[in-house]
């Protein structure tokens, strides 16, 4: 091949990619501006604090699959009985219509039982958001279905 030839190729070579990056980056719809940026800082800084809050203290989540119930058994460990109130959600990050919320609503062992018969197989993400007293946790988990 003649240099000419293989200097064309190189260039609409080149051509083609940058038009395939414009389309597809235009095409995205994930906005990177946020709308109010001054109240995302602040929960984002909340969500830090209360997960450290959970690390430093010794507070940890432990998930365990059932498959003879078919159930989820969440254990929050480290917390006192009856001064819990908070939100479990089950994220699945390949597919967000999967998602689900629960309220947090331990028994005396501390542990509540999730229904999972309605969780596709894959990766899950389980997240823990509670309040003990005036102190804020989080905490978050992975595990397979």
């Amino acid at each position: 091949m003649r240099w000419d030839r293989i200097l064309m190729l190189a260039m609409g070579g080149f051509i083609a990619l940058m038009i395939f990056f414009y389309v597809a980056f235009t095409s995205s719809r994930q906005s990177l501006v946020v709308d109010r940026p001054y109240e995302a800082a602040l929960q984002h800084n909340t969500r830090l604090q209360a997960q450290a809050n959970a690390r430093l203290s010794g507070r940890r989540l432990e998930v365990s699959f059932q498959p003879a119930n078919n159930q989820l058994v969440v254990q929050l460990l480290g917390c006192r009985r009856g001064a819990v109130a908070g939100q479990l959600h089950l994220l699945r990050p390949s597919d967000s219509r999967a998602d689900r919320s629960y309220p947090l609503a331990l028994d005396d062992s501390l542990r509540q039982l999730v229904p999972a018969a309605d969780l596709q197989p894959g990766r899950w993400l389980l997240e823990a958001e509670w309040t003990e007293g005036d102190s804020l946790f989080y905490t978050q988990t992975a595990f397979y279905r």
